[in-house]
């Protein structure tokens, strides 16, 4: 695509070059061509001129995807006007407060959010304009009002004969950075900011994907899937479409009749959807698979070997039933489970995953399609830069926002000295591949100082797809809980019998292999859909409030255990841990004992009933019942004794320490001065350690806590090695 300085140019040469050729297909199947676009693109123009709308003048526009919503769109960029495009689902009130932040002007309103809306909250509005036709609903001009009913008269008078390509002509931007657009964001963390971009942020974008990485063309159909009040589809799914050459249909919604209905009718060759779609696809996809042991081999020979064309060879069915021609599944706005990625890859279905965000317009980096790599964001787009800083990534070049409208102190916040933080967490691989590992303001820290990124541990509980439709993992009481949509075809069940499938068959397998400070300790079970964004991120913020108002699910009633070693078992546990016991209840999962409190319950149960019993069998135990009839069958004895840890860690051992080596006492000496002297430590109670062996355990904080702690402590003959987990034991 030949380089033309300014975006209007793009549009305006597209419109020329294609004038009779498809453009955009709406949802109900017709089909304007260029000609058509430019058509509604200039009488827009005239009412725009007509009525005293200025260059720089804000125009919002909130309506379902639509080509005469796209029309609109496109005529407020050529006429030098700026666009505010706003989500059709938003609340009135949000709309309302929309306009009112951006300081609108004019407010172009579909056919639903027509009815919801109050006009008199919105008192800087000179007018309303009704997207399917571009009637008045509200005209608060004398201008407005003669523009619009002249519209077709003032049309004609400048164009008496015909509308040709010599008429194309359309504003030009008079600098890089005059702004073209106000891109409202949909509010993952609270209060929408809107987002400034420029015309250059615009160009950047489309250059990146039909130069940088050529995959609109003129030949290939883009379908829309998510609302164009979004930068990801109104940059990815509609302009870089339209500025190529290529066509654009509009899908009605993402139930797969509609999806499947597009696909199928409109010939089309890119999809880009949200990670969720492709989830839903692939469950689906793997559903027809698993029922069969034939293709069940099949699909292992091919995630084995790894043939693109193997693939799509056997499973050319799949790619059949949705048009034939699809050449790109382009998945953006969060993060795609690589194991969905990797699904795709075996059905030899191509995923370009992209990276980015708003105020990015949106792309930061984007997969080429021969550099397929699960999990991975692709390279940086050609002309941007991307850094890791402090764990975080950054970015900076031209296709950096101009700020947010304003809210000069929170753009300050993100964009610093041209680079702008994204709050994402992540590294580049040795390809050069972004690849982001979650959000930094979603970490999760708990008080023992570990960091928890949630989103890793929702996509592992996820994968349990007969049982758990979404998931999602929050902080209570110092504890990770999961929050637990089950699939629709466990309707029919009560709330209790779900959770007790999900407690036993998803969160029992996950706990078994995660580390200690990851395992969930608690679950609400919640049917409904979580809240997101349309882009599919996962409002957290909301989250605290889903769990106040959810209902809790109350346990089942279970005749309670009539056994002395289940009576003496619960007097324990509550008396430890300060609760209620039922017989059902699970030591991990329901009351929450950690690895203290089960060294604890295993000396108990030692001193009590002559047993030993491991860590890993006590998380084996299904209830605390389970636990007591294992306790009366093998039990050795029967004395209930008080657990006394001062007699315990006095106990005379045969246990013979091992001795450090004489190069890691050098390092022990040559440390401990640095340590001392670099960071100043101070420290309080070497006194009350008494003589003999002693067993120091630092709490998790870092791999150097064992360091620390021998340069506070005199040295008197020390030993010092890590676990394979956990803390460091230093043995002085």
């Amino acid at each position: 695509m030949e380089q033309i300085p300014s975006f209007n140019a793009l549009i305006e040469k597209s419109i020329i070059d294609n004038w009779d050729l498809d453009s955009l297909t709406d949802y109900k199947g017709k089909t304007l061509q260029y000609h058509d676009v430019a058509r509604k693109i200039e009488k827009l123009h005239i009412m725009f001129e007509a009525s005293g709308v200025q260059r720089g003048d804000k125009i919002a526009l909130c309506g379902r995807n639509s080509a005469a919503w796209a029309a609109a769109f496109l005529a407020i960029l050529t006429y030098g006007a700026v666009a505010v495009p706003i989500l059709h689902e938003f609340t009135p009130d949000q709309v309302h407060n929309i306009v009112n932040h951006s300081d609108a002007k004019l407010l172009f309103i579909g056919d639903v959010a027509a009815t919801q809306i109050d006009a008199t909250k919105m008192p800087g509005l000179e007018g309303i304009i009704y997207i399917p036709d571009y009637s008045l609903v509200v005209s608060r001009t004398e201008q407005l009002t003669y523009a619009r009913e002249h519209l077709n008269e003032m049309f004609g008078k400048k164009y008496p004969k015909y509308f040709r390509q010599q008429h194309v002509h359309y504003y030009r931007e008079q600098s890089p950075d005059e702004l073209a657009l106000i891109n409202y964001t949909s509010g993952t963390t609270g209060s929408p900011k809107g987002v400034m971009l420029s015309f250059e942020n615009i160009f950047f974008n489309v250059n990146a994907v039909s130069v940088g990485v050529p995959i609109f063309t003129p030949d290939v159909r883009t379908m829309v899937l998510l609302p164009c009040h979004h930068v990801l589809p109104l940059v990815g799914s509609l302009v870089a479409p339209f500025v190529t050459g290529g066509s654009v249909a509009f899908c009605p919604s993402l139930s797969a009749p509609d999806l499947m209905e597009t696909l199928s009718r409109g010939g089309v060759g890119i999809v880009i959807g949200v990670p969720r779609l492709y989830t839903m696809l692939t469950k689906a996809i793997r559903g027809k698979i698993e029922a069969h042991w034939v293709t069940r081999a099949l699909y292992k020979l091919c995630d084995k070997i790894g043939s693109r064309a193997l693939s799509r060879l056997i499973f050319s069915s799949v790619r059949k039933k949705m048009g034939g021609r699809v050449k790109y599944f382009v998945s953006g706005g969060a993060a795609l489970d690589p194991a969905v990625a990797q699904c795709m890859k075996t059905l030899g279905l191509d995923v370009l995953e992209g990276y980015g965000m708003t105020e990015c317009a949106p792309m930061i980096a984007f997969t080429r399609p021969d550099d397929i790599k699960p999990g991975a964001s692709g390279q940086p787009v050609p002309g941007c830069t991307v850094e890791v800083c402090d764990g975080e990534l950054r970015a900076k070049g031209k296709n950096i926002m101009q700020g947010y409208y304003n809210r000069p102190e929170e753009t300050a916040q993100v964009v610093r000295d041209g680079w702008i933080y994204t709050g994402d967490l992540g590294y580049i691989d040795d390809k050069g591949r972004v690849v982001v590992t979650g959000r930094r303001k979603e970490i999760i820290v708990l008080s023992n100082g570990k960091n928890v990124n949630p989103t890793e541990i929702e996509q592992h509980l996820e994968s349990y797809a007969a049982i758990v439709k979404e998931a999602a993992v929050t902080e209570k009481d110092d504890a990770l809980m999961a929050i637990i949509v089950p699939q629709p075809a466990l309707a029919s069940m009560t709330d209790s019998e779900i959770e007790q499938k999900v407690k036993w068959e998803v969160i029992d397998k996950y706990n078994a292999d995660a580390a200690g400070y990851k395992k969930i300790f608690n679950i609400k079970i919640f049917r409904g859909d979580l809240p997101r964004t349309k882009l599919d991120k996962l409002q957290r913020f909301k989250l605290k409030t889903l769990l106040i108002d959810s209902a809790t699910v109350e346990p089942e009633v279970v005749e309670e255990a009539q056994s002395d070693e289940y009576k003496i078992l619960k007097k324990y546990i509550e008396s430890e841990k300060v609760c209620k016991v039922h017989p059902t209840d699970h030591i991990e999962l329901d009351l929450a004992f950690d690895s203290l409190d089960k060294v604890g319950l295993q000396v108990f149960i030692n001193n009590s009933f002559g047993l030993n019993v491991s860590t890993d069998q006590l998380s084996q135990f299904r209830s605390v019942a389970d636990m007591a009839d294992y306790v009366a069958e093998s039990k050795t004895k029967m004395q209930v004794e008080k657990i006394d840890w001062k007699k315990i860690l006095r106990e005379h051992t045969s246990l013979k320490l091992p001795q450090t080596w004489f190069t890691g006492r050098m390092f022990i000496a040559l440390a401990q001065p640095f340590f001392r002297l670099y960071f100043k430590l101070t420290g309080k109670g070497a006194d009350r350690i008494p003589d003999g062996p002693v067993i120091i355990t630092p709490n998790h904080q870092s791999f150097l806590d064992g360091l620390f702690v021998m340069s506070f402590l005199k040295y008197r003959g020390c030993c010092c090695r890590p676990r394979a987990s956990g803390p460091r034991r230093c043995l002085a």
